[in-house]
């Protein structure tokens, strides 16, 4: 079990993980993650850059991380695109303030113009959408839980990108999305083979999981290994009362089901962070698996 103190934060600015190391600053971030279409944001706060850094996140980079964590588990939370740069002064401390989509270019700029003969798959069609990318924001493959499906007819894709996964998706009972420069499509019933991750007291839950009309919303100390698409494991005694959902098939009339714990399906993520500051917290909704 990872030791969840001496937080740890890192931004670094630059082309593919690789250019401006920010990390001995303080650093506030607020990542906001979810399974739909639209890019997933952040928005990234450093204090008292000094001037030659300042001028190289505005002026020569476009890309961005966000690592963070503990000494011993320093993990990605975010990666995208630098949408905006301001600055501006808070009290004696000079602030750099970053806005990134994740995906956004490839999400708003990036199109298919082919055709595909009768017999091609939705695969072909994919494989073309990932294609489209690049040069443009160059989002690449990531995990695609897609049966494949062949076409009797002939098929033109014409457009948008971001409507040709539209359309695979609806045929897949699947949602798409961009997580970390990664394109993921995955099924509404499905999720990524990770690791469960198991959040309860002992592991840094903050209260208790709170049911809403769209599931269940749980907070937790920082946790970087949450993904969307992914799992997580809760103690069903910790929730006050049971979620309903698509996903959860309702009990026969006169049993009532009361497992230990619970499987759920992550939809959204928030993680708020501040490494010199209170704020160091991951919010997760979600929906209970069958």
């Amino acid at each position: 079990m990872t030791r969840q103190w001496k937080r740890q934060a890192e931004v670094i600015v630059g082309a593919g993980g690789s250019g401006l190391s920010i990390k001995d600053l303080r650093i506030q971030f607020e990542v906001i993650k979810t399974a739909d279409k639209e890019p997933n944001k952040a928005n990234i706060r450093i204090y008292n850059l000094n001037p030659d850094n300042e001028a190289r996140v505005k002026e020569e980079f476009d890309e961005v991380l966000v690592n963070a964590g503990y000494p011993d588990a320093v993990g990605l939370i975010f990666r995208g695109n630098i949408m905006h740069v301001y600055r501006y002064r808070e009290g004696p401390d000079l602030v750099i303030e970053i806005e990134a989509s994740d995906g956004d270019k490839d999400y708003r700029k990036a199109t298919v113009n082919r055709s595909f003969a009768a017999g091609s798959t939705n695969t072909d069609v994919l494989e073309q959408c990932l294609a489209s990318f690049e040069g443009v924001g160059n989002t690449i493959e990531g995990t695609i839980l897609m049966p494949e499906r062949s076409y009797l007819r002939g098929k033109v894709v014409a457009g948008a990108t971001r409507h040709a996964l539209d359309f695979l998706a609806r045929e897949a009972g699947a949602n798409w999305s961009i997580q970390d420069g990664e394109l993921t499509m995955v099924g509404v019933l499905e999720t990524l083979p990770d690791e469960v991750q198991v959040i309860n007291k002992d592991t840094g839950m903050i209260g208790s999981p709170e049911v809403n009309e769209k599931g269940v919303t749980v907070r937790c100390l920082l946790n970087n290994k949450l993904k969307v698409n992914g799992q997580i494991e809760l103690d069903m005694a910790s929730i006050n009362e049971r979620p309903t959902s698509p996903m959860a098939n309702d009990p026969q009339p006169g049993v009532e089901r009361k497992p230990a714990t619970g499987r759920f399906k992550i939809l959204t993520i928030k993680h708020t962070g501040d490494n010199r500051g209170a704020d160091w917290i991951s919010e997760v909704g979600c929906v209970l698996l069958d």
